[in-house]
């Protein structure tokens, strides 16, 4: 992008004495470096920015209750695993979105600057002063070709990191030959704005190394611009840029925390931890399609607290949900390890196993000893449970199938 414009004569607005003065270069130096910053944050919000959502906002809708289970424990290594991966996803996602329209914005402004520099000084110069205008096209035709195409963010990425290094060079070096800071300040508006859009610390820390160094040296040439204020000003520009990049990540990362959670959510239950029916639901067809390859059966336990109307009737529901959440762990821990606990109902839980279910009467033993062990019911009338089992190849049965006669063999 180049730009021309025409230089006041010392004294048509302030005396040379204060223009030649070391005290006013420092203050313009302070103004162009304020005003190269707003300058990106302005650009910044032209680009989608993820809205966030405040961590305590977040934490009041999803409570982790007894984080001493080991299914929930499970469940919360899950959740930092698809944290990252949610992350990652959306980062991509923001990129596609934001390259495409800042290439877009960058060939609009690169062409028109263009032009208005070629009616100027296409005599004095000459045709090259009609490049930036043809860079201008090009980028425009890149952006068109990524919005319409299925080009993976990372090309993109990339493809933009390159393009503004060139872009900062070939200001860099026109503004060097023009004997301009005009055209070199273009230069730095361009590093400013490129880490930010890359949304890549990696390709914003290579795009800004390779274009501090066109920038200082231009520096040097220009003879209007202080080198060592202008390679500062380069290095604090370079710093604006990771500061907007951050603010950007910031939000993808927080925009990717409130969505596992909602999902988490979803398919959590918030009272014992274990997954709810629509979260266990979510995984049975890859447990049964795993077990289909293996040609192994599947197996399904129910569990069922008797009389749960009249222990919250009694004693409130406070030791009603106290009684639910010890069931929940004590279900978990009479079943091997790898079995999907789910609240399926209000007092019933269900197991889901990629293998044959354990006969229901070790079970039920098992569950009613840790019951009497935990304390839950010490004062109370004993918590009595019912417990069935079911099992059956995934290719020859559903699971509302297996479900069901699990419900019959605790019934019985």
């Amino acid at each position: 992008m180049i730009g021309v414009v025409p230089q006041l004569q010392a004294g048509i607005v302030l005396p040379e004495s204060i223009l030649a003065s070391p005290w006013f270069g420092g203050f313009a130096l302070f103004v162009g470096l304020n005003t190269v910053i707003y300058l990106g944050l302005t650009l910044a919000k032209f680009m989608p920015w993820p809205t966030p959502m405040h961590p305590d906002h977040v934490r009041a809708v999803l409570r982790i209750h007894d984080t001493e289970d080991h299914v929930m424990s499970r469940r919360l290594s899950e959740h930092h695993d698809r944290t990252a991966d949610a992350r990652e996803q959306l980062r991509a996602s923001v990129a596609r979105q934001t390259i495409p329209l800042a290439l877009a914005l960058t060939g609009i402004v690169a062409i028109i600057s263009g032009l208005v520099n070629a009616f100027f000084n296409l005599a004095t110069l000459g045709p090259i002063v009609v490049f930036p205008a043809v860079y201008g096209l090009v980028l425009i035709v890149l952006a068109q070709i990524m919005a319409r195409t299925r080009v993976s963010s990372a090309i993109m990425t990339w493809t933009w990191t390159i393009l503004m290094t060139l872009l900062v060079v070939e200001n860099s070096w026109r503004a060097a030959i023009q004997d301009s800071a005009v055209v070199l300040t273009y230069a730095v508006i361009a590093l400013v704005v490129l880490a930010p859009i890359a949304l890549s610390w990696r390709a914003g820390v290579i795009g800004a190394l390779l274009s501090l160094t066109p920038i200082v040296l231009a520096g040097v040439d220009v003879t209007r611009v202080d080198t060592l204020s202008w390679a500062i000003a380069a290095v604090t520009a370079a710093g604006a840029s990771f500061v907007l990049l951050g603010l950007r990540l910031a939000a993808v990362s927080r925009e990717a925390v409130e969505r596992v959670r909602a999902q988490t959510l979803e398919s959590t239950d918030p009272l014992t931890g274990t997954f709810s029916r629509t979260g266990i639901l979510a995984l049975a067809p890859a447990v049964a399609q795993t077990a289909a390859q293996s040609r192994s059966e599947v197996g399904v336990v129910v569990c069922r607290v008797e009389g749960m109307n009249g222990i919250n009737a009694d004693y409130g529901f406070t030791y009603g949900r106290d009684v639910l959440t010890t069931t929940a762990r004590a279900f978990a821990g009479a079943l091997p390890q790898g079995a999907l606990i789910a609240r399926w109902g209000g007092e019933t839980f269900l197991a889901l196993l990629g293998e044959p279910a354990p006969d229901h009467a070790s079970v039920q033993a098992k569950i009613e000893s840790a019951l009497v062990t935990s304390g839950v019911a010490l004062g109370k009338r004993p918590v009595i449970v019912d417990v069935g089992c079911a099992t059956g190849r995934p290719d020859e049965t559903t699971l509302e199938q297996l479900v069901e006669q699990a419900t019959q063999s605790a019934s019985a």
